[in-house]
Formats: C-alpha cells, structure tokens, sequence
C-alpha cells in the first residue's frame, strides 16, 4: 500500500520530500523539483533551509560588521523586523553549510 510523501514549506511554495528519488517536488508543479546527489546533501539542504525559513517575509532593517572576539576579527550581522539578528560565518568558522549563527531570537 502507497504511503504519502511527507511535505515540507519553502518559500511560499509546498514540495513533496522524496527521499528515495533524492528530490523535493513542489506539490502544484512536478517540473519545481530540487535534485540532491545523495540523502545527506538532501537533508543538509531541508535543516539549513528550514533554518532560515523565519526571515522570509522579514525586512532586513540593518545590516553591519560587528567585532567578534573569538575571533578577532569582522563580521556581517543582519538585523530584522522581528528582532532576529544572525551573524554570517567565515569559510574557517563551523562547518555546515548555512554559515550563520543566531545571535538573538525574535518576537
């Protein structure tokens, strides 16, 4: 007996997660699909992604270099309409692919 795909909601658009295919599909239109090479890139893409989903819709309402200590250096922080505030890592800085970190949560 068929299963339904689990759905996932990106940027205003709802897609099928089809893991065995390695893809997500949007639900009104198969040709919207995202192709991965393998489940871990496929699943890498869902967290980080989903991980950023809060800012869409959200206005940046500043952006600039704050000083990061542990660093010592540099680095872009972007603020939003709703009192997100994330800071955009260096290529030495974790290692996942989004590269930012939360600085503070907003309302």
């Amino acid at each position: 007996m068929a299963h339904a795909l689990p759905t996932v909601h990106i940027n205003g658009k709802t897609y099928f997660i089809d893991e065995r295919l390695r893809e997500l599909r949007n639900v009104e239109n198969p040709h919207d699909a995202k192709r991965f090479s393998d489940e871990n890139s496929l699943r890498a893409y869902l967290y980080w992604t989903c991980q950023l989903q809060f800012i869409v819709g959200q206005t940046v309402i500043a952006a600039e270099m704050e000083f990061d200590e542990d660093f010592e250096d540099w680095a872009p922080v972007i603020c939003f309409s709703n009192g997100e505030r994330i800071r955009l890592l260096s290529e030495e800085e974790g290692n996942n692919p989004g590269r930012f970190q939360f600085l503070s949560k907003g309302s």
